[in-house]
């Protein structure tokens, strides 16, 4: 989420407009669309639990999320399905129950959520780009979406993420969702994250308060110094992969080349791994990902 001030962001104001309900969140590779959605989903449950935190906007108190990956509501697609049905989402649900909690609890403990949800829920329905287009499955998705936007109350929200090219088609759109787009980080943003990075990795590096606080200080200069840096440091994936890299080294390599190589190394075996969807046999759906994103290879 983007911004300071009482917990309230103006993104999160924007999702609770009490006008649109239901929204789409575009953002580039990277540029925090699931750790938004996953810190919502958390500040929902939050104040669903009565346990304080930051406040929400109003249409947004007493809510209970539903975060679905969807990716893994594409495993729940028959290979052959001529149409997308909302079971297919009500699936991926009860299969991630099951996955935290054991068939048998996830089993008894679901009819009992689908019904609060249907009645208080906020769905969250995250990585529509990650949705392989092969044998309808997105399209059968979107399908899905729709049919359950169907069985909620006017007043239910829905808010889908994808990146823009997987957004931009027409094809792809859904009627009555309005656009919202994630802004890049802020000049201020980025020297605060590069400062509360080396808080949080000062235990484990064995650092003192001191030495913390001056190697963050060489990484806010690089990155004031060095244009290029400037811009990739305005997406908060690659500001996580420089900082990885300059606590772990204590500088960034000075090649830019050196820097791309690294930080794309970083970014396919941490990011990309465990995202890869798959097909109701169990085997792997190839599908245009962060290759295509990144331009890797043009």
């Amino acid at each position: 989420a983007r911004g300071e001030g009482e917990g309230r962001t103006p993104l999160l104001t924007a999702v609770g407009d009490v006008a649109v309900p239901d929204q789409v969140l575009l953002g580039d590779a990277g540029s925090g669309k699931t750790t938004f959605v996953n810190y919502l989903t958390y500040l929902l449950a939050q104040a669903y639990l009565g346990n304080g935190g930051p406040q929400l906007p109003e249409p947004l108190q007493a809510a209970l999320p539903a975060r679905v990956v969807l990716r893994r509501a594409a495993e729940h697609i028959p290979i052959d399905a001529e149409c997308g049905k909302v079971g297919m989402l009500w699936d991926t649900l009860q299969a991630d129950l099951a996955e935290r909690l054991g068939e048998a609890a996830a089993a008894y403990l679901f009819p009992h959520l689908q019904e609060r949800w249907l009645q208080q829920g906020v769905f969250l329905l995250d990585g529509l780009d990650e949705v392989p287009q092969a044998g309808r499955r997105r399209r059968c998705l979107l399908e899905a979406v729709q049919a359950l936007r169907a069985e909620l109350e006017p007043e239910r929200r829905m808010l889908l993420t994808a990146r823009p090219y997987a957004y931009a088609d027409p094809e792809w759109q859904l009627p009555g969702f309005a656009v919202l787009a994630l802004a890049p980080f802020s000049e201020e943003q980025v020297e605060h994250f590069v400062q509360r990075w080396y808080q949080a990795v000062r235990p484990a590096m064995g650092w003192d308060a001191a030495t913390a606080a001056q190697r963050g200080e060489r990484l806010a200069q690089a990155l004031r110094e060095r244009a290029y840096l400037a811009d990739l440091a305005s997406r908060p994936l690659l500001l996580t992969l420089m900082a990885t890299l300059h606590s772990s080294w204590g500088q960034l390599p000075e090649d830019r080349a050196d820097l791309y190589e690294e930080s794309v190394g970083l970014l396919l075996s941490r990011w990309q791994k465990g995202r890869e969807a798959r097909g109701p046999d169990g085997q792997p759906v190839q599908d245009p990902g962060i290759e295509r994103a990144l331009k890797l290879g043009q």
